[in-house]
């Protein structure tokens, strides 16, 4: 699994591709049931598409984000965005074909970030949290991982603050704002980059320091299991025995 481009043309023709055998299967059926569904489906995806492919020929003429689409009318097109690649899935799934269905899910990562660089707001975040998450276990190499993180980062940045306000109140372990810091910092320790551990460990110290002392116990046997380097094992070591203790006391 490799991180997707991010750019409207692998969106298009990775749509087309995905729902070609779909679109065929459909038409071989014959079914009267959902008759118009799945054509107008895969035309209102690309429609959609083509709006996304103005806006970057908008900037590219400007030399900035062009002001086409309000942030607010941005982040309504990202919601039905996700929607119609979740709608396409399920009539993969239909279809017998697991494998597009999982492929067409993935498509929701390079959606949300073309909506996120035209300042569009995140709020459906389960299937971008899943997609990054898929990716964080099969990614290796420390390139690949930096590129990871700097996404999570644009991710964190775009989703709404509802998510993060929302955890204030009740923190809800299933949070995706939560789980997007634990996987950053997760993330960054697998780049071995230590000026990437330092801002995400410290976005869970101040945001969520009811996951510190696990977080860093986890970490600490991470470093007892795998050979990371001096300088990595280091920095986990301060960060544990700072917070390994904290909110005990002696009795």
């Amino acid at each position: 699994m490799n991180i997707p481009p991010v750019d409207t043309g692998y969106l298009a023709d990775r749509y087309q591709e995905l729902t070609e055998p779909l679109l065929k299967v459909w038409d071989e059926a014959d079914a009267e049931d959902d008759a118009t569904a799945l054509p107008l489906l895969h035309t209102a995806m690309l429609q959609l598409i083509d709006v996304l492919r103005s806006l970057e020929i908008e900037d590219d003429e400007v030399g900035h984000h062009a002001d086409v689409l309000e942030s607010h009318e941005l982040t309504i097109l990202g919601e039905y965005g996700t929607q119609l690649l979740q709608e396409s899935a399920q009539w993969a799934r239909r279809y017998h074909h697991e494998e597009i269905a999982h492929d067409l899910e993935g498509l929701v990562l390079t959606l949300a970030l073309l909506i996120a660089r035209h300042e569009g707001e995140l709020k459906t975040m389960e299937p971008v949290v899943h997609q990054l998450a898929l990716l964080a276990n099969q990614l290796k190499k420390p390139a690949e991982l930096t590129q990871l993180y700097r996404i999570i980062d644009e991710v964190l940045d775009a989703m709404s603050p509802t998510f993060a306000e929302s955890y204030e109140v009740e923190p809800d372990p299933a949070n995706p704002w939560r789980l997007l810091l634990l996987n950053r910092a997760i993330v960054a320790t697998r780049t071995h980059n230590t000026k990437l551990m330092e801002p995400a460990f410290d976005a869970i110290v101040e945001l969520l320091p009811g996951d510190c002392e696990p977080f860093f116990e986890e970490a600490m046997e991470q470093m007892e299991l795998i050979d990371y380097p001096a300088e990595v094992r280091e920095l986990v070591k301060g960060y544990y025995l700072q917070h390994h203790f904290q909110g005990r006391t002696l009795h």
